[in-house]
């Protein structure tokens, strides 16, 4: 193997690899050694343990996440390609919706998030969060 390609996997994989490992080996250590509580910061070691022992519950949650995340996609792919399309070839729409939703898009979805989940939390309790990622 020539050295600049040793070097790139090095550089690339090897040595970010390194890195985390020792982060999580320190982690590990300060929590032991300087005897930090669980609940302010749990340890590599109690975090894995801890997740081992509630896999199921974890893929329920991870399923139903990603039910969220797709049909919050599939909205926003619905009905953002054809708006989009509609304001291209539009030069009404372009004066009168894009710069609405221009200003719609530089408010912090984070911002929204609490409004969202009071107005749409009564319809569903899944609907704030596929609204959200819709936006």
């Amino acid at each position: 193997m020539r050295p600049e390609r040793k070097e790139k996997i090095l550089r690339i994989y090897v040595y970010p690899a390194l890195t985390l490992v020792a982060i999580v080996v320190a982690w590990e250590l300060i929590t032991r050694g300087f005897k930090i509580p669980e609940f302010i910061l749990p340890s590599p070691s109690s975090i894995i343990e801890e997740a081992s022992t509630a896999i199921g519950l974890y893929l329920d949650h991870t399923y139903f996440t990603l039910y969220e995340v797709a049909v919050g996609f599939a909205l926003s792919l619905g009905l953002g390609v054809p708006l989009a399309i509609a304001i291209v070839y539009s030069r009404f729409l372009q004066n009168t919706l894009y710069p609405i939703l221009v200003i719609l898009q530089s408010v912090p979805k984070v911002a929204l998030a609490p409004l969202i989940m009071m107005w749409f939390f009564r319809m569903h309790p899944v609907m704030p969060v596929i609204i959200i990622t819709f936006l």
